[in-house]
């Protein structure tokens, strides 16, 4: 996602982007620096990405002072990019750059020593446990000769995006703004839903490579269940369309699901219900 577009959804100027940046890489200077002492500038290691300034999606719905986001930030970014790093190098089996390993295995440590100040929170350690078997199942369970209803399909997606969840779960605890457990239900909810259009999206466009590696794919699971499991997956219109249009279906449920506003994640959800129309109009 543009850097233009970042600050739109979330509604931040570019001074404040470059403030909440240098919150992040004065963190990594620290924790990195100290680990990784060849480094000159870490500054220069990882973009800056929406995720990484995820609570400020939900700043003004959790009430976080200032402190409070410095602190969320420093997590999400943690949180999210050693994840992405996970994803990358569990998809290829390979390492293309020895540093990301090393980036992996410092900022996994960070973040896990962050969730361990909640040591007995049943809900940190179920939803961790969740992306774990969903990376497992991903790699070794579903491979593509094995077609998911569409039950089980959406179970995985949903144990795949269980760190989302994770993030949202602390914003709202360390917040101790009151919410009642509807309303904050509806936002797990609608994260379920925006969850299973994202995937989609992604799967659309990485079908042949997941078909090739062995990988789950929704793309490849529909293509099977239409065509029977014989068949080799290929570009199919009308698979295309249809997936697109579900897709966005899921978008604005994410949306709509929600009794009470919540600007920025909506303005998110709404980017992508937006990427979904510019899919079929190209179609």
């Amino acid at each position: 996602m543009k850097v233009s577009m970042v600050k739109e959804i979330l509604e931040i100027t570019s001074e404040e982007l470059e403030y909440f940046y240098n919150i992040i890489n004065n963190s990594l200077n620290f924790s990195l620096g100290r680990s990784l002492v060849f480094l000159k500038d870490t500054r220069k290691l990882q973009s800056l990405s929406i995720y990484s300034l995820y609570p400020l999606m939900f700043r003004e719905k959790f009430n976080l002072s200032n402190k409070q986001l410095e602190e969320l930030i420093v997590f999400s970014h943690n949180h999210f990019t050693s994840l992405f790093l996970l994803d990358k190098i569990y998809d290829s089996q390979k390492i293309d750059e020895p540093l990301e390993l090393l980036l992996l295995l410092e900022q996994y440590s960070i973040n896990m020593k962050y969730l361990s100040n909640f040591p007995e929170d049943v809900y940190i350690i179920e939803n961790v446990a969740k992306t774990l078997a969903s990376l497992f199942n991903e790699k070794y369970s579903y491979e593509y000769n094995k077609i998911l209803n569409l039950q089980e399909e959406e179970k995985y997606v949903h144990s795949k995006y269980s760190f989302a969840k994770i993030a949202l779960y602390l914003y709202h605890k360390i917040s101790k703004e009151y919410m009642s457990e509807e309303i904050i239900n509806e936002l797990y909810e609608s994260h379920d839903k925006f969850a299973y259009g994202r995937q989609i999206l992604d799967d659309l466009e990485d079908f042949i490579d997941d078909y090739k590696a062995k990988q789950f794919n929704i793309y490849v699971n529909r293509y099977y269940i239409e065509y029977g499991e014989e068949t080799i997956p290929k570009y199919d219109k009308k698979l295309f369309l249809n997936l697109i249009l579900e897709a966005k279906k899921y978008f604005i449920e994410a949306k709509e699901i929600l009794s009470q506003e919540c600007i920025y994640w909506q303005k998110y959800i709404h980017f992508y219900i937006k990427n979904c129309d510019r899919y079929i109009l190209d179609k």
